[in-house]
Order: C-alpha cells, then structure tokens, then sequence
C-alpha cells in the first residue's frame, strides 16, 4: 500500500478572545524539517509547537503557520494555560484582560502539591476540553474534569482556578 507524505489541512477555531488557525502543509522529505511561521505573542512557544509535530510526523518537510485574530471589543478575560516560564514571556502590563490561571496540584501525603508532568498534561487536557466543548466563557472551564481532576471552589479565588486530584 502506497501512503503520500503530501497533505494539506486548515484548522480555525473562535472563542472569547479571538480566533486562531493553524495551516499544515507537507511534502516527501527524506528527512523531517519542520518550518514555522508564527505570531510574535506566541513565539515563546515555538519549541513545544516543534516537539508536537516531532512527536507525530516520522519525516517530511512540514510547513506550518499559525493565524491569530483578536476578538472584538467585549472579551474580558483570558485563560492562561501556558507554564509559568512561558507566561513570562508575556507583557502582563500590556494586557486589558483579567487573567485566570488554573493551577492543577494533586494531594500527596495530606498536603497539595503541583507535579509539574501532570500539570502541563492537565493544561492541555483543558485546552482540549475548551476546543472540543466550544466553550465560550472561561467560566465554563470550571466544568473540567479530566485525569481525576476537579475543579475546588473553596480552594480558588477569581483569577487562580484549582484543579486538584
């Protein structure tokens, strides 16, 4: 059976604060070159982008190129999913959102703690979450129950959200 190493695809998703597309174009390449093309605001991310598309193309020259739209006036909030060394990278003092962070911590030995390979697998569980339920409104995230997580109203405050296991 032959298979062609030869694609395109297009995936726009629209939420509250804007809307985002990422086009995938790939060839036959002996070898996996990956090209990116992305918005200044995300490219501190660029590595990750770069381990998710080694982690499923073998080989072949993949061009990929992200899109970002702003949303229109009206947007008042922004999840942040990103690590805390990524949101760094970010000018806080520029941003007129409120930001909402989720914090994952799971109950080791009585006390809570953040085991930093399950957040980052939990933050993008949630991302995933908010994709695939078309969420609209942060809000709607504290729904999230995936990997043992709950969300714990008594535990979070209006812009730290926590998931605990």
């Amino acid at each position: 059976m032959i298979r062609s190493m030869t694609g395109f695809a297009r995936k726009e998703q629209a939420a509250e604060f804007g809307s985002l597309a990422w086009e995938l174009r790939t060839v036959n390449h002996r070898y996996l070159e990956v090209s990116l093309r992305l918005p200044e605001d995300f490219r501190a991310a660029e590595g990750e982008y770069r381990q998710t598309i080694a982690g499923v193309v073998r080989r072949g020259k993949v061009d990929a190129a992200l899109y970002y739209r702003h949303a229109a006036a009206g947007a008042r909030e922004l999840v942040n999913l990103a690590s805390q060394e990524y949101f760094r990278a970010v000018a806080q003092e520029r941003l007129t959102l409120a930001v909402i962070t989720p914090v994952f911590k799971e109950s080791r030995g009585g006390t809570l703690k953040i085991v930093s390979f399950n957040a980052k697998r939990a933050r993008g569980a949630m991302a995933g979450f908010a994709i695939r339920h078309r969420l609209q409104r942060a809000e709607d995230l504290k729904a999230f129950a995936e990997d043992g997580y709950r969300y714990e109203p008594a535990l979070s405050c209006d812009r730290e959200w926590l998931f605990v296991r």
